[in-house]
């Protein structure tokens, strides 16, 4: 039982918390807009000179976006 609520103790204290690195520029919502506008056939610079990130990053919210729909 001890165990039981340490162990719980510990995953509330880490709830909410980054797992590390940067933290994200855009909010959810925002990526979704990156997403939609790909599914448009914007071209990837001018999304992310909208959004002020890089091509790259476009590219790694639509993978990450489309990884998660597959699911």
């Amino acid at each position: 039982m001890v165990i039981l609520v340490m162990k719980f103790n510990k995953e509330v204290l880490n709830m909410g918390k980054n797992k590390g690195g940067r933290p994200r520029k855009l909010t959810p919502l925002e990526e979704q807009g990156v997403y939609q506008m790909h599914k448009e056939g914007r071209p990837q610079p001018e999304i992310a000179y909208k959004y002020g990130i890089g091509t790259t990053t476009v590219y790694r919210i639509v993978k990450r976006i489309e990884k998660g729909e597959k699911k």
